[in-house]
């Protein structure tokens, strides 16, 4: 079975990663994580092990010609498929902070959410009580 993994290089660079996915774990739209191994001698910064996602829509982007539009009904379902794990993030109480089309995948190849938007990338990610709200 084909996995992602990420290496942090410093300490502190996958914690917060692994903490978001595990406050995220079992909801839809966020990679399952299949290890989490904390900073070591070996790994300064820790190492996640992943479900492989499919593209990312920069990547599905790239590849349509150039000049070439999506419909309505697409960019509609695309962006409510994006909001649908950002929604979840937010109720959970965490801001991304790092939305970009690099940054929402489709599910695993060959499963049932192959056409759902995934989010990744959650080293950015803050809680939303630590957000300024000014006056």
């Amino acid at each position: 079975e084909q996995v992602a993994i990420k290496v942090g290089f410093r300490r502190g660079d996958i914690e917060r990663e692994a903490s978001v996915l595990s406050a995220m774990a079992g909801v839809d739209g966020f990679p399952k994580v299949l290890l989490n191994e904390p900073p070591n001698e070996q790994s300064k910064g820790g190492v996640l092990v992943m479900e492989l996602l499919g593209p990312s829509l920069d990547e599905l982007c790239q590849k349509i010609a150039p000049y070439t539009y999506l419909s309505g009904p697409t960019v509609m379902r695309v962006g409510r498929g994006a909001l649908s794990p950002l929604h979840k993030l937010h109720v959970a109480g965490f801001v991304h902070n790092d939305v970009k089309p690099g940054n929402l995948l489709l599910g695993p190849r060959a499963s049932a959410a192959a056409s759902d938007i995934h989010l990744i990338d959650f080293g950015l990610t803050t809680l939303a009580s630590d957000m300024y709200v000014g006056p």
